[in-house]
This record gives structure tokens, sequence and C-alpha cells, in this order.
């Protein structure tokens, strides 16, 4: 309700839609900052679990990862470049393989796909998904992702 509010009131143009839009800068930044200091945080907490831990916790973590990242290439290696050519055929999987790497990384290095956010809508710009499906599509993908997961 509030975003129809905000249009029937000017959009963008008016001044309570260029709060809306500077206050979403200011949290993609703040997002930003964050997810370049998120791997210092996380190594120094894996650290401390493993010297609280020790071989008990490596060795659980170790049985899941056996599964779960061999399940993950598999995924990655079949069902992506299918995703990518049923949405826009050979084009679609090169743009997909070209665009990739940096939301992988990212959503990899901080287990977080609310920490990729960010980078996911950069690739999506890149790629050529329109801005009105990108900002629809990924949140979405999130709320789902912790609602149901």
């Amino acid at each position: 309700m509030s975003g129809f509010a905000v249009a029937k009131c000017g959009g963008e143009e008016s001044w309570a839609g260029k709060l809306l839009n500077n206050l979403n800068d200011i949290i993609m930044l703040m997002v930003d900052m964050i997810m370049k200091l998120a791997p210092i945080g996380l190594g120094a907490y894996f650290a401390n679990l493993v010297g609280e831990f020790g071989p008990q916790l490596i060795g659980d973590y170790g049985r899941t990862m056996l599964v779960y990242y061999p399940m993950c290439a598999v995924y990655v290696l079949i069902f992506f470049p299918l995703y990518s050519y049923f949405a826009a055929g050979k084009l679609g999987i090169r743009r997909m393989l070209k665009h990739i790497f940096n939301p992988a990384v990212t959503a990899f290095a901080t287990q977080s796909s609310v920490a990729a956010l960010p980078v996911n809508m950069e690739a999506c710009k890149k790629i050529g998904v329109p801005d009105d499906i990108s900002n629809i599509v990924l949140p979405m993908g999130i709320r789902f992702k912790k609602k149901y997961l």
C-alpha cells in the first residue's frame, strides 16, 4: 500500500520517492561495506569454532560437505545452463557464463543469499535483465529461502 501511495503522490519525482530512493542507496552502500569486511569476520568466527570444538566440528562439517558440495556442482553444471537456455537460448548460456563468477564467489564465501543480493543485482543489470524483474525476483527468492529452508 505504501508503494501505491507514493506512486499516486508523484512516484520517484515526489519528495517521498526521492527519500526512499536515497534510503535504498544508503542501505545498498552499507551492505557493500559489510560485504568487504565479512570474510575477515567469518574467518575469525570459524577459527574460534575450530579452536573450541576441534576435530569433532571438522568431522561433522566434513561429512556434510562430502554430500552437499558435489550436489551443488551437479546443480550448477546441469540446471543453471538449462535455465539460461530456456530464458534466452544459446545467448542466455553465454551471458550466464560471462557474469556468474562474482555472484557465485560471493554466495560461496558468505554462505548467504542476502549478502549476495547486491552482487546478483549488478550481474542482472550486466546480463540485461530489466530492473523491474530483478528487483522483484531476487528479493523474493531470499524471502522464500528464509521462510521455507
